[in-house]
């Protein structure tokens, strides 16, 4: 059935903003727009546009709209305000009320996060092919404190090359928000809330973790599993297999691996970055084209985002059959030494610790001028 007959039928009365909203919502997750990630698409479907509508327009949503809009508010506490907010302008009629709630509470939430994510200083990164492979190849200490992980800014999405979303559970976009812990996660003082989507993933459900900061020494392993017991225990008491409870959590410790080396990252001094925007340049007004063709150009223009471009865009791509082993004469052969993270002492005393990416380098390089000599003196 379309989604705008089960609107039309569930919520006969409901108000003409809201319908567009829950519609533009609706097609923001169909087939057309699958390609874009997930605040894009919900962009470019008008989604964004039909929601600020809402906001503007009926009553009782001041305090929704000011949480979702604040940083420091948890994307948990502001759905409870749009939801609150939401909720006394729908009303629900007997058809299929079982199957139909879900679906609105689901649209509701994603449609919150979304806002959040627009409404909230964000940035969306894209690291390249390039550093995937160098980041893959890294190892990061599960003892590494979690005061170094320091998003750049409130709220980010990562949206992973889709060569290389196998180092990441499969994700294709990572949503990540830095704010206030709730009291409820006292003494924590900031929370980070993580929020996945796959490719697979038919509905516009996401997979979601929060991970409260009580004690900034805290190592990522033990925040790990303490953000992990609680869905842990509520997948038990819904019957979960235990099976698929340890594979939820493997897909966590992926996920997590893969936002906390691009995060480390982007934090280094000498991170390669590049803004790239497309959207902010792109004319937003066709004077002269008829209604048809201005509404085709602007959603041309609505498809286009402006992202910022991570990690180096070339590396000399050499590696042999032998490399690392020793050569003819017991000298080591030219070899790529990975990149790695390091916590480098500084401050009073050296107390203080900060990381640090070592870059790859070609190790006697020296070699493969020798190589190439002789390859050349035998044609």
């Amino acid at each position: 059935m379309k989604p705008t007959r089960i609107l039309d039928e569930t919520f006969p009365s409901l108000a003409p903003v809201l319908r567009t909203a829950f519609i533009k919502t609706l097609e923001a997750w169909l087939p057309p727009l699958r390609h874009l990630p997930p605040p894009v698409r919900f962009r470019a479907s008008g989604a964004l546009r039909a929601w600020l509508a809402v906001l503007d327009t009926l009553p009782s949503t001041a305090n929704a709209r000011s949480a979702i809009g604040d940083p420091a508010v948890s994307p948990q506490s502001a759905r409870i305000e749009f939801v609150l907010a939401i909720q006394t302008h729908i009303q629900v009629y007997d058809y299929d009320h079982d199957a139909v709630a879900p679906m609105v509470q689901m649209m509701l939430s994603i449609s919150c996060d979304m806002l959040a994510f627009w409404l909230r200083p964000n940035a969306l990164y894209e690291p390249t092919l390039v550093l995937g492979g160098l980041l893959g190849g890294i190892d990061i200490s599960q003892d590494l404190p979690l005061q170094l992980l320091q998003p750049p800014v409130p709220t980010l999405c990562i949206v992973p090359p889709w060569q290389q979303r196998h180092h990441c559970a499969d994700a294709s976009a990572i949503m990540v928000f830095t704010h206030d812990a709730t009291p409820e996660e006292h003494p924590a003082k900031r929370t980070i809330t993580l929020l996945v989507q796959r490719p697979s993933a038919e509905s516009i459900a996401v997979d979601e973790l929060w991970i409260p900061v009580k004690d900034e020494s805290t190592t990522l392993a033990t925040a790990l599993a303490r953000a992990t017991e609680s869905t842990r225990r509520e997948a038990a008491i819904t019957g979960t297999k235990a099976e698929d409870i340890d594979a939820a959590d493997a897909r966590w410790k992926q996920v997590l691996d893969y936002t906390v080396k691009v995060l480390l990252y982007l934090n280094l001094d000498d991170s390669a970055q590049r803004a790239y925007r497309p959207y902010a340049a792109a004319p937003k007004e066709f004077p002269g084209l008829g209604r048809r063709k201005r509404e085709a150009k602007l959603a041309e223009v609505e498809q286009l985002y402006d992202r910022i471009i991570v990690g180096p865009a070339h590396v000399a791509d050499w590696a042999g059959e032998h490399a690392g082993q020793l050569g003819a004469h017991g000298q080591l052969s030219a070899h790529w030494r990975r990149g790695h993270l390091r916590l480098q002492p500084h401050g009073p005393q050296q107390s203080l610790r900060k990381i640090m990416f070592i870059k790859p380098t070609i190790v006697r390089a020296d070699r493969l001028a020798d190589a190439g000599a002789a390859e050349s003196s035998d044609l």
